[in-house]
């Protein structure tokens, strides 16, 4: 499943040139920037460029400012809340005096800025066999829900959602849990999954966990991964929870009365496919593992795991 992380030379030239020449750094500016603030930016990178940042990046990329002056006014920063207008979000920013607040909502939003890719959010029609380093080269191997468990034969007992009989090889899935257990096998490249005591499928991707669950009747699979846990429902929550359905394109988020967020996608019977499956995992992971630092920075709590570095995905 792509993972889009942050890398210093995703940044557009014009805004590198202006870092390294404030910042005093050499060129190239990407290796210089890693070189001083690491893999990703931190409070100490904003705090270094915060009047370069308004100037370089926030004064032309709309969206972004509109995300930074919103968090800020959200907690109080700088003066009044400024009209949706340029030069007021842009002198509302200089009204901001430098604190540790400012530097996390900043780091967080440029960190978004640099990512090679916005989120994906696939649809359910969308297949990414070709853009998934993840996958291994061969082909899936795995039959459609529909190939590996056709109706029963008429004369037999059963309906259209029961499984039906092992191919004559006996490798093809009898059930929705063993096919679905083999379409996720064949996409994570893995020989077998695992599964907890309730019997999900557990795929550790990030800061995250996604659980992946079947339903036999009627035959459907609910994808779930906790975001932010131990953290209390509150409106500015529920509306931040709100905002986040309203922009993504599958599944949805939302509070339990266990004080948990989560993100949950369901699959019924006439969507179980294996590329399906597949783009529903890319969305369920990318999505979580994007927003859980954001909404844990903003409204405290915890997610699952401390975020990585790299682009594994542990199963």
């Amino acid at each position: 499943m792509p993972r889009y992380r942050f890398s210093w030379d995703n940044l557009p030239p014009a805004l590198l040139g202006q870092l390294a020449h404030d910042l005093g750094l050499p060129q190239p500016a990407h290796r210089a920037l890693q070189a001083r603030y690491g893999a990703r930016p931190g409070p100490a990178f904003v705090g270094d460029a915060w009047p370069t940042l308004i100037d370089g990046w926030l004064a032309s990329d709309g969206e972004s400012r509109e995300l930074v002056v919103a968090e800020l006014s959200a907690r109080r920063l700088g003066g009044a809340a400024p009209a949706r207008a340029a030069a007021a979000e842009l002198g509302y920013l200089r009204s901001c005096a430098d604190s540790a607040a400012l530097r996390e909502v900043v780091a967080a939003v440029f960190t978004a800025f640099g990512e090679s890719d916005p989120v994906h959010m696939p649809v359910p029609s969308q297949a990414t066999v070709t853009d998934n380093p993840v996958v291994a080269p061969h082909p899936v191997v795995a039959p459609d829900w529909g190939e590996a468990a056709p109706p029963a034969e008429t004369g037999q007992a059963g309906n259209a959602g029961e499984a039906g009989h092992a191919s004559e090889d006996g490798q093809a899935p009898t059930t929705l849990t063993e096919w679905l257990g083999w379409a996720v096998a064949q996409i994570l490249d893995v020989d077998e999954v695992s599964r907890d005591a309730d019997g999900d499928i557990r795929i550790r991707y990030g800061s995250t966990m996604c659980f992946v669950r079947s339903i036999e009747d009627p035959p459907s699979v609910r994808l779930f991964a906790p975001m932010v846990v131990e953290v209390p429902r509150t409106p500015a929550l529920l509306e931040a929870l709100n905002d986040i359905n309203l922009n993504i394109t599958v599944g949805r988020v939302f509070h339990t009365p266990g004080n948990e967020v989560l993100y949950a996608l369901e699959l019924y019977g006439e969507q179980l496919t294996v590329e399906i499956v597949r783009a529903s995992l890319d969305a369920a992971t990318a999505i979580a593992d994007h927003f859980d630092h954001q909404l844990q920075s903003r409204f405290g709590g915890k997610t699952l795991f401390a975020e990585v570095t790299d682009d594994s995905v542990m199963v």
